[in-house]
């Protein structure tokens, strides 16, 4: 009986940093002496010729079988693989493979660990596998050759029938093959669709050396190397005055076969120059008129559109779906994930305009879930569009395009096929609005997931409440609040139950660029005073640093009290609230079994507009007296929390500026 072989997510992550080290087996034409010793010369053995068809692994037994390696790109993958007799192509024996769960990525050979760790890359003319899909669906595969950072130099998929054995090959072109031979790291293949308790067998992966040039490829030659020479001699530093040399090149890189692209051996230094570019970009832009959110057109294409956290789509420029007068749009091909999230790198930056308005088209044959960074969830049809207006404050750290199918039932299921996103467009801040409210606390679980009040206990809940002069307010209460005695690093056990509640927040920094004070207000409905920290636990230095502690890696924006059955109201500067990030409040002295309560306001932020509103509310000039100088002051008290350059905007400050006079107040 063979051994079972069984892999693990955690002796994945070992084989995933050894895969790293995996080096190329051709060096070209290498052969003769080496010179680099001063003891004497050591002979290279030749590159060795080969020919005909020539088996990499047979599968039939633990040695073919440690020769490969399952990669995975999340660490949450179970599956099984071993040698058995069940299914067979040839010889006694195939691979196994079982994916119980997870989300898994290429199985590996590298020539390394073959006969063929001297061959000339170059020479192999194709790559050829039998698969048997064990499963009662269709399914795809994946072949590919790699060179280093797993980028595909050739890569097909083929249809695996039910319940029969599929001859997969995979062509091989001597032009691409050649020029990436230094970089040269496996062949791979992968199973495209997730699919959960699925069952594979593998057997007979070969390669058939004999590859020559021919016509096309001497032509195509010529080319690439014009293109390799072209990307060499970009300059370090890009900007918008490259943005003609940069589309001429990717012109003729596009007008190549598929076949030759892969042997323009540095196109990763021409994907470089294009990301310089749409950051020069950024800051050449007319903030007063609309933009381009993301171009999706012919020549950036994809170039803003990256993989986020464990999806694997793929992207391409489509001039067949578009948005009314769109050229085209960002096409992304769902290759079966439940969640598929892209990141959208913006031309210009988010926070210098007011919204962004787009369209996503549904190619599904299913319903799907769309939301921008996890926000205005939209139910889209298969074959409609449908059309979002992003409030930008919202997304401070940029724009993610967050999906999923869903079944009859409106459950979440792999989604297999193309979405596509057009007509991404900034619109500029015609008017900024007077006050902000970062957080609502009439929405608990929206709250949640802007990843406010991220609570450091086991047990917390959350609800709004009404309380007069405040309104809807944030009710929370918090149990069983553990710390852990650290030794080295490590936490050793229990030692107490804490007697602190520290409540982390999202400060959206970006969302605040136009205001200058949030202001809240904290309920303690104990008889007692509670001590309260507003403060930043990162490295670092603050107003108020904490040598009495000993903590010297604390800074605290604000120390005080909860005043005791009532509300504290707090004001902070934006740059200092932004800095801090938690709010820690003291509860050792009202602690008891079941937990502690507080209450919170909404969070809200203030700037020049809220200013220019008390200046307008205040009488003219004229009529003023010395009875309205306290309220004149406390106008001028808000605006000298202002920034100067929110100063430099507040358009009637004429008229306070005579009201202080009137009053008698000297400005310096």
């Amino acid at each position: 009986m063979k051994k079972k072989f069984l892999i693990k997510s955690l002796f994945l992550s070992l084989l995933c940093v050894t895969a790293v080290g995996f080096v190329g087996c051709d060096k070209g034409e290498q052969s003769g002496v080496n010179n680099s010793s001063d003891s004497g010369s050591e002979i290279i053995e030749p590159i060795k010729d080969y020919t005909g068809v020539q088996t990499l692994n047979s599968f039939e037994n633990n040695d073919d079988l440690y020769a490969i390696k399952q990669m995975q790109t999340n660490f949450d993958l179970t599956f099984t693989m071993d040698i058995t007799s069940e299914q067979k192509k040839e010889g006694e024996g195939s691979l196994k493979i079982y994916y119980k769960d997870g989300t898994f990525g290429n199985v590996i050979q590298p020539l390394e660990t073959t006969d063929f760790i001297d061959c000339k890359v170059g020479d192999i003319k194709s790559l050829s596998l039998w698969v048997y899909n064990a499963n009662e669906v269709e399914a795809p595969v994946t072949l590919s050759a790699l060179k280093s950072g797993s980028v595909a130099i050739a890569q097909e998929t083929f249809d695996l029938p039910v319940g029969e054995w599929t001859k997969c090959s995979l062509p091989l072109n001597k032009v691409a093959m050649e020029s990436n031979a230094e970089r040269f790291y496996a062949f791979a293949f992968t199973f495209s669709r997730q699919m959960k308790n699925a069952t594979y067998y593998v057997d007979e992966m070969q390669v058939e050396f004999g590859a020559e040039y021919s016509a096309a490829d001497e032509e195509n030659l010529v080319k690439v190397n014009d293109l390799i020479a072209r990307i060499n001699v970009l300059p370090e530093t890009i900007t918008l005055e490259n943005e003609e040399v940069l589309k001429e090149i990717y012109t003729d890189y596009m007008a190549l076969e598929v076949a030759y692209q892969g042997a323009v051996n540095n196109y990763d230094k021409f994907e470089s120059a294009v990301n310089k570019l749409l950051t020069d970009a950024r800051g050449k832009i007319d903030y007063s008129k609309e933009s381009v959110a993301c171009y999706f057109d012919k020549f950036y294409g994809t170039f803003q559109a990256t993989k986020a956290f464990d999806s694997f789509p793929n992207f391409s420029y489509s001039e067949d779906v578009k948005y009314k007068d769109e050229a085209g749009s960002l096409c992304i091909e769902c290759t079966g994930d439940v969640w598929t999230y892209v990141t959208l790198s913006t031309v210009v930056p988010i926070a210098k305009y007011a919204t962004t308005t787009c369209a996503v088209y549904n190619g599904l044959d299913k319903r799907i879930a769309a939301y921008f960074t996890w926000k205005q969830m939209t139910i889209i049809n298969p074959g409609e569009w449908a059309t979002f207006e992003l409030d930008n404050r919202e997304y401070p750290y940029g724009m993610e395009f967050d999906m999923a199918a869903l079944d009859d039932n409106g459950h979440v299921t792999a989604a297999y096929g193309n979405v596509y996103i057009s007509q991404m467009v900034m619109h500029p801040k015609d008017a900024e609005q007077e006050v902000y409210t970062l957080y609502d606390m009439n929405n608990p679980e929206g709250i949640m997931k802007e990843t406010f009040l991220g609570v450091y206990t086991y047990d917390e809940t959350f609800e709004t409440v009404s309380m007069d002069g405040y309104g809807d307010v944030l009710k929370l209460t918090a149990k069983n609040v553990i710390t852990y005695e650290s030794s080295g690093g490590a936490s050793t056990g229990v030692i107490a139950l804490s007697k602190n509640v520290a409540i982390s927040y999202n400060s959206k920094a970006a969302a605040l660029e136009d205001y200058d004070t949030v202001k809240f207000s904290i309920y303690n409905p104990y008889d007692i005073a509670v001590p309260v920290h507003i403060m930043d636990t990162s490295w670092g230095t603050g107003p108020d640093a904490t040598p009495d502690t000993g903590d010297e890696h604390l800074a605290y924006y604000y120390r005080g009290e909860l005043k005791a059955n009532a509300w504290t109201e707090f004001e902070m500067s934006v740059e200092d609230f932004i800095k801090a990030g938690k709010i820690l409040l003291e509860c050792h002295a009202v602690y008891a079994e079941d937990g502690v309560e507080f209450c919170i306001s909404n969070i809200t932020a203030y700037g020049r507009l809220h200013v220019m509103r008390l200046i307008e509310e205040l009488p003219e000039a004229d009529t003023l007296t010395a009875a309205d100088k306290e309220t004149v002051l406390s106008v001028l008290a808000e605006y000298e929390k202002l920034s100067n350059e929110h100063k430099a905007m507040v358009e009637n400050y004429e008229k306070l500026e005579a009201g202080l006079q009137k009053v008698g107040v000297i400005l310096e």
